[in-house]
C-alpha cells in the first residue's frame, strides 16, 4: 500500500506538470515571438512526460494486481459504471482499501459531498462542506457521476426525475456521487460485481424505460 501510494502520488504530480506544460505550450504557440526551437523542446518535454506517466501507470497496475485484497476491491469498484481506474485507486488509497473509511456515509463526508450542518445552539445555520474534505476525490466523483448518468439507465432516470422535481443540477450530481459511493461500497461488501443491466425503479412513480 505504501509503495502504491508513492507511485500514484508521483503519477498525479506528473499529470499536473503535463497539464501546466500543455497550457504554456498553447499560450506560446499564439505568440509571434515563439521560436521553432522552443516549440520542439516543449513537444519533447510533453512526449517524455506522457511516456513516464504510461510507465508509472503500468507499474501501479502491477502493484494492484500483486495484492489479492486490493486487486479484488479494485475489480469490484471498477465494475460499477462510471468508476474508472484512477478513481478506484484513489478510493482504495484514501480509505485504506475500504477498511479505515468503512462506510459510504464516512466516504461521502471525507470527499466533501456530504455537507456538515453548522449549528449554534438550537439554530441551524446554512450547511457547508467540511474544510478537510478531499477536493481531488470530490472532483473525480463528480466526473464519474456525469459519466454514469450517460451510460446507466438507473442513474439516468434518477437524475431526470430529480431535475423534473426542480432540484438544482449541482445538488442532483452531488446526490448521484453519493449514490455511486453507496453502490461501490455495496459491491465491495457483497463481493458481487455491479449488474449494469439492473434498473431499480422509483416505487412512487411509474416510469417507462426507453
Amino acid at each position: 500500500m505504501v509503495e502504491l501510494k508513492k507511485l500514484f502520488n508521483l503519477r498525479n504530480q506528473l499529470v499536473k506538470a503535463l497539464k501546466m506544460l500543455n497550457t504554456a505550450h498553447t499560450t506560446a504557440k499564439n505568440k509571434i515571438a515563439s521560436s521553432l526551437i522552443e516549440h520542439q523542446f516543449r513537444n519533447d518535454s510533453e512526449d517524455f512526460l506522457n511516456h513516464q506517466i504510461k510507465n508509472l501507470e503500468k507499474q501501479i497496475m502491477e502493484l494492484v494486481q500483486s495484492e489479492h485484497e486490493i486487486n479484488r476491491n479494485f475489480k469490484l469498484a471498477t465494475s460499477v459504471t462510471g468508476i474508472g481506474t484512477i478513481t478506484a485507486i484513489e478510493l482504495i488509497l484514501n480509505t485504506r482499501n475500504f477498511k479505515r473509511i468503512d462506510s459510504p456515509k464516512k466516504a461521502a463526508a471525507y470527499a466533501g459531498i456530504c455537507p456538515y450542518p453548522n449549528q449554534s445552539g438550537n439554530i441551524a445555520k446554512k450547511q457547508r462542506v467540511h474544510f478537510r474534505a478531499n477536493k481531488k476525490l470530490k472532483s473525480l466523483l463528480h466526473i464519474c457521476a456525469k459519466t454514469v448518468c450517460i451510460h446507466n439507465k438507473e442513474f439516468r432516470l434518477y437524475r431526470e426525475r430529480k431535475m423534473l422535481e426542480g432540484k438544482h443540477f449541482y445538488l442532483v450530481m452531488n446526490n448521484v456521487s453519493n449514490k455511486l459511493l453507496r453502490t461501490v461500497y455495496a459491491v465491495i461488501k457483497s463481493g458481487q460485481p455491479f449488474d449494469k443491466n439492473y434498473v431499480q425503479l422509483d416505487p412512487r412513480k411509474k416510469l417507462e424505460i426507453l
